[in-house]
């Protein structure tokens, strides 16, 4: 299964995120890391970027529990930034692998 969804919250994110955002382009991959324990979404899904270790931002809401609920339940996933909809903006596609 494919999702398409935007990368959001960077705009809160350290310097370091932002520098390591800035630095990524189309067709990069990124790693997914669920945060059930989000005080503000228990299906929030962090975005980290593979190069660096730099968490970036977190999967959109409206995006994020399909995922959230498949790495909950130990499967893989892949994530490929397809577009920029901003500068701090990428949106992705996430693989659900069975």
């Amino acid at each position: 299964m494919e999702i398409f969804a935007t990368v959001v919250g960077i705009s809160f994110r350290p310097a370091s995120a932002k520098d390591a955002m800035r630095a990524l382009e189309v067709g990069d991959s990124l790693n997914l890391e669920a945060d059930p324990e989000n005080p503000y979404d228990s299906n929030a899904v962090k975005v980290i970027d593979p190069a660096s270790g730099e968490f970036i931002g977190f999967i959109s809401r409206e995006s994020n529990s399909e995922t959230a609920e498949h790495l909950a339940n130990g499967g893989e996933v892949s994530c490929e930034i397809v577009s920029f909809l901003g500068t701090l903006k990428p949106h992705v596609r996430i693989t659900l692998h069975e």
